[in-house]
């Protein structure tokens, strides 16, 4: 047989596996690529009408947040399903799911720009922003390109400074003679290789306690796990407030209460329905 023969007998085959192929595939599989593939369609139709506060846009971001939702109820679990269903809330006005959402999605794909840059424009529309101690202020105004930077891009700079640090040690082995200029420049060059890979290496540790955003309006922190107690603040928090969970206890009805600390160092509990943990 000539190699067109046997190249067009190949291609025969493929195509007669093919469909063969696809029908072996697992049913639920099937359908949560098309559960996907719609609820993709239904957000972008809702972006291509150019007005996001229609009722058909609305209605169509709506139908593409539940189709995002069924898939992480089905067990689905990545970074790009969490941005997508983020940006659902985002453009349907809920800040809390957006952001609680926007940092699922950063588990998954750390040092991401776009979710980084979607996530801090969802943290100017909260309602309430909390001064930080002044020590911290303090450490973010002297380590801000720790805090301004992505980890994917500290990551990529320190693979960089490392680099040319081997480059000058083995340049400065070769000369004919020491020279202070290059000694410095190579301590130097080390020195930022340690400083941005370990900012990069400490967004990366699992953190102590875990975090979570506030997603129900007019949420009241009180002084302890449950409605009797008195509030803890003289007024209510809006949706995407972010805090970090100390503890969870049940009150005298066996609801969970989750004890918070906000970003200003103060604490207090609140019903654990009102609020999602990353």
């Amino acid at each position: 047989m000539s190699r067109l023969g046997r190249f067009i007998l190949i291609a025969c085959i493929a195509a007669a596996l093919a469909p063969v192929a696809r029908a072996d595939e697992p049913a639920g599989e099937m359908n949560r690529r098309a559960v996907l593939r719609k609820a993709l369609a239904d957000f972008e139709t809702a972006v291509a009408t150019g007005r996001h506060n229609t009722d058909e846009a609305q209605a169509l971001y709506h139908s593409a947040l539940a189709g995002f939702e069924s898939l992480v109820r089905d067990g689905v679990r990545n970074g790009r399903l969490y941005y997508n269903l983020a940006n659902a809330h985002l453009r349907l006005g809920d800040v809390g799911g957006a952001i609680v959402n926007y940092k699922r999605a950063l588990e998954y794909m750390p040092g991401d720009a776009q979710i980084q840059k979607n996530l801090e424009f969802a943290r100017k529309l909260c309602e309430v922003r909390f001064r930080k101690p002044a020590t911290s202020a303090l450490v973010e105004t002297l380590l801000f390109w720790h805090f301004e930077t992505s980890t994917a891009a500290r990551s990529r700079f320190a693979l960089a400074a490392y680099c040319l640090f081997w480059l000058l040690a083995i340049g400065g082995m070769f000369l004919p003679r020491r020279i202070p200029a290059m000694t410095w420049l190579t301590v130097t060059v080390a020195a930022v290789t340690i400083a941005v890979g370990a900012s990069a290496v400490w967004d990366l540790r699992p953190t102590a306690h875990r975090e979570g955003v506030l997603v129900s309006d007019d949420v009241v922190v009180r002084k302890g796990n449950g409605a009797y107690y008195d509030p803890q603040f003289e007024k209510s928090l809006p949706p995407g407030v972010e805090f970090e969970l100390l503890e969870v206890r049940k009150d005298v009805d066996g609801e969970d209460w989750f004890r918070i600390r906000l970003s200003d160092g103060k604490d207090g509990w609140i019903p654990a329905h009102q609020a999602e943990l990353v």
